[in-house]
């Protein structure tokens, strides 16, 4: 009968991996070669795992001491392993003793690539299914730990694991699939699966999503390589989704969801329709016997039976049109005699202009007047200018708006452009598709007279350095912090709305040509690097300022529109753009730490 190789990473199981190597070792199959491989444990991991090696010549064992994760843990054993099966088990995870002995004995075995079994907890029969090529990708989830693999179908096809920090199985998993000429799958369970570790990956992985954008794009492409996606495209848009359901099953709010599914529609459309049934909303809620049930695409979440405290604000868009079509107030003060004036300034484009002027009338209906509300657009995207732009938004100018054209420099468009034309005035900045609350002018602007020497926000995040001074990545930052005081450290956000004093920055802030390469999609980076390198805090308005969505189809990923938040976000396109602008200007942890 054949050789298994076993092949199990362990990081940080101290609690968990004697058992775990007990379970294979304890097998009634006795021909077992079991790859240990310690991925940089900071506890007793190595000391077990080494102890157990010396009483048990069938253990292989691999110490290293720097952490590179699960896949290329596994990856390190495929390349020594010398069995003629494969199996990847979990450090933290046990096996049934007699599941080798089982499944190799099954009739055909030999002949297959891969042996499919089950964990418990799931639904069994005890049926086997003998499959031919081509295999279904669906036939299995991407989980590699109830499969027994051919080492020929391994090596013969060069598969390896991605080296993600969460689903890096799924490229191995499904193209192991779809090149194997023959798939055994057993309906019986043998394998016992551990949520309870902390260091698990399925217990953390809610905030690596997007990890499953590189994993399917990757799939895509070795397939395109290989003449075979077009044949397997319908099973290849079923797995992502039933994927995508799995992640947006582990998200907590729905913030997370809508960063996930924005992305799904920009990048897979195909996948993103069958996933929503072409514009299903996120969630369910049900009712019954006072108790209100959320299901997530029809998997039931959690209960209470009070108003949940996750939600989306949004405005009612009926209610608010006839608002504003009986609006005849001026929601500016040009006659205020404010030395410096209070500039409001914004800008958009083509996709938002439909919706601008609920932003717009939130701007012209603030307890505390601007001097001026000014949108900037840029002349090549409304080529027809004014002709261009819908009747709810025109009527406003009768309110107060000033539209004026320009050059398109992006999102960079709503403050460069206002700081040369009003340099010696006040400049507060907002963004296109939020309602803003009535007193942001009046709150940024008191702050102002407090503490004119600082810029003010209403939302901002913590920038944090690790021990050895370098910057954390974004997603990891303090997100609106609150009852700080003024520091550089504090990053402000365009959609709370920012104040920016006259004269605080110098020139460098209007050098084009080095902010779209530096920072392409990231204006609040270079404005906070521009006020980092002309000495200037970000002061933090204490207040209860909450988003209040114009679009909440949009901002949940339902309309397929791409937003700048989710782009830089999900792919952590905040990262680079931040490295690229601090190291330009040579900005470390001493200049922005106080």
């Amino acid at each position: 009968m054949s050789k298994i190789s076993v092949i199990m990473p362990a990081y940080n199981v101290e609690k968990y991996v004697a058992g775990a190597i007990k379970s294979v070792l304890n097998q009634t199959f006795r021909d077992i070669e079991l790859i240990v491989i310690n991925d940089g444990s900071r506890d007793k991991t190595s000391e077990i795992i080494r102890d157990l090696a010396d009483s048990d010549n069938r253990i292989v064992f691999i110490d290293n001491k720097k952490n590179s994760g699960a896949a290329n843990s596994r990856n390190m054993g495929i390349d020594i392993a010398t069995g003629d099966w494969f199996y990847f088990m979990d450090a933290d995870d046990t096996l049934d003793s007699d599941a080798f002995e089982f499944l190799l004995n099954l009739d055909g075995a030999n002949d297959a690539d891969i042996i499919i079994f089950k964990k418990h907890g799931e639904k069994t029969t005890s049926c086997v299914w003998h499959l031919e090529s081509p295999v279904s990708i669906n036939v299995t989830d991407p989980g590699p730990m109830t499969k027994l693999y051919k080492r020929k179908l391994i090596l013969d096809n060069g598969l390896r694991y991605q080296s993600l920090s969460s689903c890096n199985d799924v490229f191995f998993t499904l193209m192991a699939v779809s090149c194997a000429k023959s798939v055994i799958k057993v309906d019986k369970s043998f394998y016992h699966y551990n949520l309870s570790n902390p260091f698990s990956i399925s217990s953390n992985r809610a905030s690596k999503a997007h990890n499953l954008f590189v994993a399917f794009g990757a799939i895509k492409a070795e397939m395109e390589k290989r003449g075979t996606f077009q044949y397997y495209e319908p099973q290849f848009n079923k797995a992502f989704a039933s994927c995508a359901r799995y992640e947006l099953s582990n998200m907590d709010n729905l913030v997370q969801q809508s960063e996930f599914t924005s992305r799904l529609s920009q990048l897979f459309p195909a996948v993103y329709k069958k996933l929503f049934r072409f514009g299903k909303l996120l969630y369910k809620a049900r009712f019954r016997n006072g108790q209100r049930d959320i299901h997530l695409f029809g998997i039931k979440i959690f209960s209470y039976s009070r108003r949940p405290k996750i939600k989306l604000p949004h405005i009612n868009k009926q209610k608010l049109n006839l608002k504003i079509e009986a609006f005849d107030s001026i929601g500016t003060d040009t006659n205020s005699g404010r030395n410096p004036r209070i500039i409001v300034s914004l800008t958009s484009f083509p996709p938002r202009i439909s919706e601008i002027h609920f932003t717009i009338y939130s701007l012209l209906t603030q307890t505390l007047k601007p001097d001026m509300v000014v949108l900037w657009l840029g002349a090549d995207e409304f080529p027809n200018r004014e002709k261009d732009l819908p009747n709810s938004l025109l009527k406003l100018c009768d309110n107060g708006l000033t539209i004026k054209w320009c050059k398109d420099i992006k999102s960079y468009t709503k403050l460069i452009p206002a700081l040369k034309e009003y340099s010696d005035d006040i400049i507060i900045t907002v963004d296109d598709d939020v309602f803003y609350m009535r007193d942001v002018v009046e709150k940024l602007y008191n702050a102002y007279l407090k503490n004119p020497k600082y810029i003010h926000c209403l939302r901002a995040h913590r920038v944090e350095f690790d021990i050895n001074g370098n910057i954390r990545p974004y997603n990891s930052w303090p997100k609106c912090i609150q009852n700080v005081k003024p520091s550089y450290a504090n990053f402000f956000t365009g959609v709370g709305g920012v104040l920016y004093p006259p004269h605080i920055f110098n020139e460098e802030i209007f050098n084009e040509q080095t902010f779209m390469d530096l920072a392409p999609r990231a204006d609040d980076v270079w404005f906070w690097a521009m006020a980092i390198i002309n000495h200037v805090k970000v002061n933090v308005v204490k207040s209860h300022f909450r988003i209040i969505s114009v679009s909440p189809e949009r901002d949940l990923g339902l309309n397929g529109e791409p937003t700048l938040w989710a782009l830089n976000k999900l792919s952590d396109g905040n990262d680079p753009q931040i490295s690229a602008v601090m190291n330009h200007y040579h900005i470390t942890k001493k200049h922005i730490e106080d």
